[in-house]
């Protein structure tokens, strides 16, 4: 049955880049590089459909014109390059039958046909149906889980911390927490009516504007499905990872939650920080500190390292380069000061993080240990950078962070903001990881050190970092480099996917001109 279904190309513009983020490009299922296109029965609203398996966003528009109701496929590359050709005043008209599908727009006036590869509709992946009933979402929810995202870890070997966790375990107040184990970011007072903790994956699509601003949100959850461990004869093949589904105005995103135990991030929380030295800022603090802070020297050092100086009943922000001798030191306006003279050394990242999700208020205890953020209810833990390691330059060879000193390794004064974290002591990895996912958090950059132990940070056998074996750093050299080669692998698959795409269209292109000839010299062999 032949298909058809005509599209405002103004539509097209803004749902694009939504289902960009979804679109898979895997060279062994074709079919993830095309979109869904439907039109009901009633002719009522047109769906886009976009999936990578993990993911799938559809978004549902009133339909505005007469049409054939149906399905169809169509590439999602080539459906968008005819698209940045049109202005948004046209509409295009996608044509599908059991054998061939084509694309029909304007260009100067004359109607064109464009066929591109037909693809069944039956091999489209059946999203999944999430049927529990859902609940609304505090506005507030979108912001604090975008920062909870922000915050969460990027290194794969943490899985379970490559997202936000909706933690329900106090049932007083539920929390969104993020954490890469060098800083942890956690707000509460939200109410979410699902069976069970939820840990959301960062994904691109669920901090995508279009998304955000698309109206209010649901959330429907599905939980796992796992087998009886003491059922010896239970399938496995059964089991089933935990899924969500976020409604707005017009879109549904369905996603496969994190299946995982998140770690106990409270414990790593200070509970009594009423005797700590505080900083109370002002606006005028945080806009200073925003524009001073970037610029301060010490953006070439390993751990990106400013200081923060409380002297003479004034705040000061410091910054040492690799090769100078003194401080450059910038007095803060209008802060607050309650407590004893300190300074204590953090990450630039992490502190221009905190102010840029509105904390204005800084609880310090000592040099050691974490600082604590404070906003009306949400909370930022930050382990602070040794003061005798805050200046110390970026080698030439990189080299793994000294273990147990909470510093970020960065390469270059531009770096990735969540970077991997050093690995701990096996203690502190056991205190804070749970006990099904006990290997997916090897650090923890938000434990206190032991006070009055300056070795806390050693091996455990009295000797630092700097005496570690050369064998464990050659591998540990060894490993990152089998990493950057299969980044390198990953990026010349995607140039040959790419090459092999523009083949393809090279191709068709030629056929359609050879199509035209032959037209031609028959026209010109007609005898009039």
């Amino acid at each position: 049955m032949k298909t058809e279904i005509e599209i405002p190309v103004g539509e097209l513009k803004s749902a694009l880049p939504g289902l960009a983020k979804i679109v898979g490009r895997s060279r062994t299922l074709p079919v993830l590089g095309c979109i869904k296109v439907s039109l009901d029965k009633e002719q009522q609203f047109v769906s886009f459909q976009a999936s990578n398996l993990d993911e799938i966003a559809t978004l549902r528009l009133p339909n505005q014109t007469r049409a054939v109701p149906g399905e169809l496929l169509v590439s999602f590359e080539t459906l968008s390059k005819i698209v940045k050709g049109c202005s948004a005043e046209q509409s295009l008209r996608l044509i599908a039958d059991k054998k061939e599908t084509k694309i029909r727009y304007t260009v100067a006036g004359s109607s064109v046909d464009r066929a591109v590869e037909h693809i069944p509709t039956d091999e489209w992946p059946p999203a999944k149906v999430i049927d529990q009933e859902s609940f609304p979402l505090d506005e507030a929810f979108k912001q604090t889980l975008k920062e909870a995202l922000e915050t969460a870890s990027t290194d794969s070997s943490r899985y379970v911390l490559n997202g936000a966790c909706l933690d329900i375990t106090d049932k007083a107040a539920h929390h969104v927490v993020g954490t890469d184990a060098r800083h942890l970011y956690s707000a509460n007072s939200f109410d979410f009516r699902i069976p069970e903790s939820l840990i959301i994956p960062t994904q691109k699509f669920i901090v995508w504007a279009g998304f955000q601003e698309d109206g209010p949100w649901k959330l429907r959850m599905l939980p796992a499905v796992k087998a009886d461990p003491e059922d010896k004869k239970a399938d496995k093949t059964q089991e089933e990872p935990p899924w969500l589904q976020i409604d707005s105005d017009h879109w549904t995103y369905i996603a496969r939650a994190i299946d995982g135990t998140y770690p106990n991030w409270r414990q790593v929380v200070p509970s009594d920080t009423a005797r700590w030295n505080r900083i109370l800022l002002a606006p005028e603090s945080v806009q200073m500190m925003q524009q001073a802070v970037p610029l301060l020297p010490g953006g070439d050092t390993s751990t990106q390292t400013v200081v923060l100086e409380v002297a003479a009943d004034r705040l000061w922000v410091k910054g040492r380069g690799r090769d100078d001798k003194e401080d450059t030191r910038m007095a803060v306006p209008d802060a607050q000061l309650f407590g004893k003279p300190f300074e204590i050394a953090l990450n630039r990242t992490y502190l221009l993080r905190a102010l840029r999700f509105g904390f204005h208020e800084i609880r310090i205890d000592d040099e050691l240990s974490p600082l604590v953020f404070f906003s009306p209810n949400k909370t930022m833990v930050v382990s602070p950078v040794r003061l005798d390691c805050a200046a110390t330059p970026v080698p030439a060879t990189p080299v793994p962070p000294v273990v147990g000193e909470q510093t970020a390794a960065v390469q270059n004064s531009s770096p990735n903001e969540n970077a991997p974290p050093a690995s701990p002591s096996a203690a502190v990895a056991d205190n804070l990881t749970g006990t099904t996912e006990r290997q997916t958090m090897s650090t923890t950059a938000t434990t206190t050190p032991e006070r009055g132990n300056p070795r806390a940070n050693n091996d455990g056998n009295g000797e630092g970092d700097e005496n570690r074996s050369p064998f464990k750093t050659a591998l540990e050299h060894i490993e990152r480099i089998k990493t950057n080669l299969r980044d390198v692998i990953s990026d010349l698959a995607e140039a040959v996917s790419l090459l092999k795409a523009a083949e393809k269209e090279q191709r068709a292109t030629t056929k359609e001109i050879d199509t035209v000839r032959s037209k031609l010299r028959e026209i010109q062999s007609v005898k009039i």
